[in-house]
């Protein structure tokens, strides 16, 4: 199925689909493997049929009857030739092979094929009219950059793929979703250069330092207003409520009812207190209004699974050492499987480990307690480490290292938190019996730079807006972007 002059080809686009008959043939794909494809002109079940051969030249499959009734004849007249390949990211499920392997067809025309995409000014027939009509849009959707706008026009067309429609209407239409995929894939790029140049701008502002602890006071980005409100807020004015996901719960979900006229910041590190037990953000998320939305958690309480109230309350942030950890769980977790979950067991152990360094008692293994029984400890660090009002975020240090960083959208959503915020930073210095010299500003602003390279949109997101992922050798970030906005960033260093 290889043309014979390579020179006269154009290519249309990738049509993404899943072989039929695969649980009838012995062979086996793997991902990233190349395909060869073969019309059966003699078969005796369907005279369309397209034959899938793995590497090996075994058998793995059929392209599906319904698609080949109108690639076969396109084929046959010359008019296109394929290429195909099991996606590279594909995930192989053994157990489910009766639903067939994917593959991605990349299409091509032909000279033959060249009329395809030539415009007929007075068509013969309704059936050439409505190809000229869909090879019109199809032409046009070049200059679309929305590709929500090119996946619901895609959406909306399926219904004329019906049997009188002509082959080549056919192929047109089923290339829809690739010209949304490109729109999609060059906004994406367009996007995370803009969040990076934000990055790269955040100033320091002048250091701060007591003992053994460094703040950057990090500068707002613009002076726009916040389009959200954060949940601390929220849950004070009764516009936001956080509740177990059913009365049985889960220990690593929760449900945000935002009742508001504005979305809710949900911050990664948060610690959400009440209900069955104990709960810390995994990731920041941005809940929209008047929705609800499950959101992924960890337990910072292992003794305890049974009702204290019923509602969740904002009371605490996880210290530094404990979201690196769970961070970097998350993250690969993530990229695994595409669920936000932590190793919960690891998050344990640190609550632990943590507890026991700060002497604190907790009957519940609930790092909060050890949060309330250091407060008077780390007061000196709030009476030496005031951060000025401007500041949006804040970056920390301890000698040569970073320990963490958060950013708000502007100084006022900071401030609103800070208080809580700081006392995560504060408590994990104030058991640190070393002195440490000062921060070194270099040491920060590189800290930043390797941010503002390694940032990335996170897919499918959580919640509103786009959710960012930041992965650079050993630090982790989580972060949303909203409304040409950062509404949230936090990064911490994790230990390889």
């Amino acid at each position: 199925m290889n043309p014979t002059d390579a020179v006269n080809e154009k290519y249309l686009g990738e049509i993404r689909t899943r072989l039929a008959g695969c649980q009838y043939v012995a062979g086996e794909v793997q991902p990233g493997d190349i395909l060869h494809l073969e019309r059966e002109l003699d078969n005796p079940h369907d005279p369309n049929a397209i034959l899938v051969r793995n590497p090996d030249f075994a058998r793995v499959g059929y392209i599906s009857r319904e698609m080949a009734r109108w690639i076969a004849p396109l084929i046959d007249r010359g008019a296109l030739w394929l290429e195909a390949q099991v996606p590279a990211d594909w995930n192989p499920d053994p157990f489910r092979r009766h639903a067939g392997f994917p593959a991605e067809l990349k299409v091509y025309l032909t000279r033959q094929g060249f009329a395809i995409l030539e415009p007929v000014e007075n068509p013969a027939t309704d059936i050439e009219a409505l190809h000229e009509t869909i090879r019109e849009v199809f032409v046009k959707l070049d200059t679309y950059k929305n590709p929500d706008v090119i996946w619901g026009l895609s959406k909306r067309l399926e219904k004329m793929a019906v049997r009188d429609v002509a082959p080549e209407t056919h192929l047109l239409l089923a290339l829809f979703p690739a010209k949304a995929e490109v729109a999609k894939q060059s906004r994406t790029h367009l996007l995370i250069d803009i969040i990076r140049e934000k990055i790269s701008g955040l100033k320091l502002g002048e250091a701060i330092h007591y003992h053994n602890l460094t703040l950057f006071p990090l500068l707002p980005l613009n002076g726009s207003a916040a389009p959200f409100v954060l949940l601390k807020k929220a849950l004070e004015r009764k516009e936001a409520e956080i509740e177990e996901i059913s009365e049985e719960g889960r220990v690593q979900e929760l449900t945000v009812h935002n009742h508001g006229d504005k979305p809710v910041l949900v911050p990664e590190g948060e610690i959400l207190v009440g209900a069955k037990q104990n709960r810390v953000v995994n990731v920041s998320v941005l809940v929209a209004a008047h929705q609800s939305l499950r959101i992924p958690v960890s337990c910072v309480e292992r003794g305890r699974w049974h009702y204290s109230s019923r509602r969740f309350r904002s009371a605490y942030y996880a210290h530094p050492r404990l979201r690196s950890k769970k961070m970097r769980s998350v993250q690969e977790c993530r990229i695994a499987t595409g669920m936000a979950l932590s190793d919960q067991g690891e998050v344990w152990e640190e609550v632990d480990q943590h507890l026991h360094e700060i002497h604190a008692c907790s009957p519940t293994a609930s790092v909060t307690d050890g949060y309330q029984q250091t407060e008077e400890k780390t007061q000196h660090f709030r009476e030496k480490l005031a951060l000025p009002d401007e500041a949006a975020g804040v970056l920390a240090g301890s000698g040569d290292e970073i320990i963490g960083m958060d950013f708000f959208h502007d100084a006022a959503v900071f401030k609103d938190c800070w208080d809580q915020l700081a006392g995560s930073y504060f408590t994990q210095a104030a058991f640190d019996p070393h002195r440490r010299p000062k921060t070194d500003p270099q040491t920060a602003r590189n800290f930043l730079a390797r941010i503002s390279q390694s940032v990335n949109l996170c897919e499918p997101p959580i919640g509103l807006g786009h959710e960012l992922m930041v992965k650079h050798h050993s630090i982790y970030g989580t972060g949303v972007w909203y409304e040409d906005a950062l509404c949230h960033l936090a990064v911490f260093p994790v230990e390889q």
